[in-house]
């Protein structure tokens, strides 16, 4: 699962390594990509994705998955695992900013809030973790993004405050299945958040790459070694 305004274009650097495997089953969170913008902001919250989530393993009626989740994508995968341990052989997550309830990076000269309670595409795409505004993204897969990010209704970022709980810093201790940490150590904001992941599931196993918030584009050939050697 991908994180906020991406899409499993996210994941493209990663497919055929990946693909070659394991089944894959890419998912996209309301209002990204393909997947429906619900008018309603309750359906942004991270209750109905992980009600979703599970239905996508029901339909394709799989016992048993591994999940992997990017940024909020991750925060997301590490709340259904809680729920359904039982239906999860083990998660892979990377840097989530959500996850640990750390506020998003703003633009420059925002003080209040990331974005106003009706934001112009323009605001929009001033935010840092826009597609367009990313350092380490190939240059084509960053226009693909870029076009999807911005076809992203508006509604979907009204209803931002509405959406999770994400923050599950004081629930870590309940993840009771395998856990791997892909840390992007360029990402100097989440690094105390390792340690305290790491206190929080001493089982945990850190994988450490040189690569930022989006580590699996960073470095898509460590970043599958990675996610192999954990699941086979």
């Amino acid at each position: 699962m991908h994180g906020f305004m991406s899409s499993n274009l996210q994941w493209e650097p990663n497919r055929a390594g990946l693909g070659a495997h394991l089944r894959l089953l890419m998912t996209e969170q309301p209002g990204h990509g393909k997947s429906p913008a619900p008018d309603d902001a309750a359906g942004y919250s991270a209750d109905v994705v992980i009600e979703q989530l599970e239905h996508v393993r029901a339909d394709r009626r799989i016992d048993r998955w591994w999940v992997v989740g990017q940024s909020l994508g991750g925060a997301m995968c590490i709340r259904y695992a809680m729920r359904h341990p039982d239906r999860v052989a083990g998660l892979v997550f990377t840097n989530s900013r959500a996850l640990f309830g750390l506020p998003g990076r703003r633009a420059e000269g925002q003080t209040e809030g990331e974005l106003p309670p009706n934001p112009t595409r323009q605001q929009v795409q001033a935010l840092p973790y826009h597609p367009r505004n990313a350092k380490r993204i190939p240059a084509d897969l960053q226009a693909r993004m870029v076009k999807t990010a911005d076809a992203m209704p508006l509604s979907v970022f009204c209803h931002l405050e509405a959406r999770g709980p994400w923050d599950s810093t004081d629930d870590l201790h309940r993840l009771a299945v395998p856990a791997l940490l892909i840390n992007g150590r360029f990402e100097k904001a989440f690094q105390p958040s390792v340690a305290q992941a790491q206190a929080a599931l001493p089982n945990l196993k850190v994988i450490e790459l040189d690569g930022g918030h989006g580590v699996n584009i960073d470095q898509p050939e460590a970043f599958n070694a990675a996610v192999l050697d954990f699941v086979l």
